[in-house]
Parts: structure tokens; sequence; C-alpha cells
């Protein structure tokens, strides 16, 4: 469809997100409005809150609670919580924080598919 060819692709599942939000201590977003969708069974006020484990889940997958209810206002909300996420990442209480980096990287490692041409490259 594009013409680019995909030499190797990694992949998380569900899990990995439920797991990565708990090993970094939650991860932070901010709606402009309440939101309250029993689909997804996410509620959070209007505002900043912090969300892991399955309610993080439920913020990356919920369509209904966002903008028009569609895929834009899902992706935005994705990309948001992806950001928060690095920034939480790259924070000096995550970087200074062996035991913490620890837990990261074994929760990646166990919740991460990679092709066989990845599986090869050196592990952590």
């Amino acid at each position: 469809l594009t013409g680019l060819e995909v030499d190797h692709f990694m992949m998380a599942d569900f899990n990995a997100v439920k797991e990565l939000s708990n090993a970094v201590g939650g991860v932070d977003v901010c709606v402009s409005d309440a939101v309250n969708d029993p689909e997804s069974g996410l509620h959070l006020p209007k505002g900043t809150s912090q969300v892991q484990g399955d309610q993080a889940l439920a913020f990356l997958r919920t369509r209904h609670g966002f903008a028009n209810g569609g895929d834009l206002g899902r992706i935005k909300a994705q990309q948001a919580f992806l950001g928060s996420l690095t920034r939480k990442l790259k924070s000096e209480g995550t970087l200074g924080n062996p035991q913490r980096m620890l837990s990261i990287a074994d929760t990646v490692t166990k919740n991460l598919t990679v092709d066989s041409g990845l599986a090869s490259a050196p592990s952590l």
C-alpha cells in the first residue's frame, strides 16, 4: 500500500500496557472534560489524573470518552499517554532509581514480542 518495506517488528499486547504503567508508578493524563465511558469502564474527572493497570488500558482503548466519540479522539489520547509515559521514563525519579529501572526492564522483556531477526539481538 505505501511501498514501505517492514524489516522487523516489535509488538506489545494489552498486558504490556497494564504492567508497564504499573512499573512506572502510573502515567499522568489530562482530559478537558470528565470521562464516563461505561463501554470501556473508564471514569476520570476533568483535569489531570494518574492512570495505571486496567485504568491505563481503558484510557488507551476508549473511543466514546473523547471528542466526537471516534478514532481521532482516541488517537490523540493515545499520543498524549505515550508522551506522558516517555516523560516519566526519562525523569530523574525513574532513570536515577536502579530498582525501578530493573522492574521496567523486566516488564518490557516479559511483555514484548519481537520477530526472529530481532530476537537474536543482545538482551538487556
